[in-house]
């Protein structure tokens, strides 16, 4: 009797072994498929994560450059060159630019050498920064040098007059204040009769 029961015992035995085995090796394998997947997971969430930022970063350059109306460019470029009261040429490593002072004028014929000569004092072998508006040329900006608005300088000496300006540009209110201030002191174009007429410059 012993000796029938005792194989189908070890059968048992062995049965239940590897049936223990056999779910050993699969949890050990569903285990590392988990870890793989969750890796996975990890580094995609990672890519979208890197993908946002600099996504992110871009906007932000952009919009640096499509709204330059509220803040001066990083950038320092030497005037090398003084054309006249209002114009001058930049230049930054090898790029030479031909700039034009926003919403001012300086005369075409009188005060001319005069006019340029009180820029070329202001500027001419410093290093200024740009201030675009939204509105303008790339090569017609606010100027500044030494973190001085050079436009409302030269208006406050009376060296150029404001010339197409609208109530609602930046910094037209101040423009407006330093005119005012040279016309009423009679300095520099003011203080020349019949130069300056209600449509700007008289260029004859």
């Amino acid at each position: 009797m012993q000796k029938k029961v005792w194989p189908t015992f070890l059968k048992v035995v062995i049965i239940t072994i590897a049936c223990s085995l056999l779910v050993v090796l699969l949890m050990l394998r569903t285990s590392g498929f988990s870890k793989s997947t969750s890796n996975q997971a990890s580094s995609i969430s990672n890519t979208k994560s890197s993908a946002k930022t600099a996504a992110s970063s871009t906007y932000k350059q952009s919009s640096i450059k499509t709204n330059s109306n509220s803040s001066t460019t990083g950038a320092d470029y030497k005037v090398v060159t003084v054309n006249s009261g209002d114009s001058f040429k930049i230049t930054k490593g090898t790029h030479t630019s031909k700039i034009k002072l926003l919403l001012v004028q300086s005369p075409s014929v009188k005060f001319k050498s005069t006019s340029r000569k009180a820029l070329s004092k202001l500027i001419l072998g410093q290093k200024v920064r740009l201030q675009y508006d939204s509105n303008a040329d790339e090569h017609q900006p606010y100027v500044y040098v030494h973190g001085k608005l050079v436009q409302t300088a030269l208006l406050k000496q009376g060296d150029v007059i404001i010339s197409g300006a609208n109530t609602t540009e930046k910094h037209y209110q101040a423009f407006k204040s330093a005119q005012d201030s040279a016309q009423k002191a009679s300095k520099g174009v003011w203080s020349y009769p019949g130069l300056v007429n209600d449509n700007g410059y008289n260029n004859d």
